[in-house]
């Protein structure tokens, strides 16, 4: 496989690639796990560096409605089992095949049908930090920064998806399962939440 990529590669032939793409599937049953909620289980594709499709669990899926910092416009934010859609972006989630590591980057970074089939892709994992659980979610071929991660709490007795970027996981906002407690707790700073101005 790997030498057929590289001789496809090496003669730039993309729309070839895009032509058998399209008609090739690719059926693993290495794993006779049937547990759809693992973050292992998932379909993979024929493309490198795919581990599957990434199953987000039940408590952060749903809709959630936040005013993100220094924003006065509510911002929607829809979590399925496989995608986010975030405004009109739509980002399916995938994992990392094991066998493989980030080099995948560079190696397809010129490839542009590597990029097209990957363009709505996000890499996904879980960060354990603050107490919550996060699911950080980066662009597939995402080299620096890191992400966005969302992180379901209770908040005043309510379920929450805590939104967090950079570094420290700082809090950006606090995401709501209406449009009316998003506004009733609109740029509300929690005590049990890290900021960055905390710092």
């Amino acid at each position: 496989m790997k030498q057929m990529i590289d001789y496809l590669n090496r003669l730039d032939s993309d729309s070839l690639v895009n032509d058998l793409a399209e008609n090739a599937k690719v059926v693993d049953q290495r794993s006779d796990s049937s547990d759809n909620t693992s973050e292992d289980s998932g379909h993979k594709t024929n493309i490198p560096a795919d581990g599957g499709l990434f199953n987000v669990p039940a408590q952060y899926q749903g809709t959630w409605y936040t005013y993100p910092a220094d924003d006065n416009k509510l911002d929607t934010i829809k979590i399925s089992q496989h995608e986010i859609i975030d405004g009109k972006y739509v980002t399916e989630l995938h994992k990392v095949d094991r066998k493989v590591n980030y080099n995948y980057m560079e190696k397809y970074a010129k490839s542009q049908s590597y990029l097209k089939a990957t363009k709505n892709w996000g890499r996904a994992s879980f960060w354990n930090l603050h107490g919550i659980k996060y699911l950080n979610v980066m662009g597939w071929m995402q080299g620096a920064g890191d992400g966005t991660f969302y992180g379901p709490h209770t908040e005043n007795g309510q379920p929450v998806l805590v939104i967090a970027e950079g570094a420290g996981l700082w809090t950006n906002c606090v995401a709501w399962k209406s449009p009316q407690l998003a506004q009733q707790y609109k740029h509300k700073k929690f005590n049990d939440l890290y900021y960055q101005d905390d710092e």
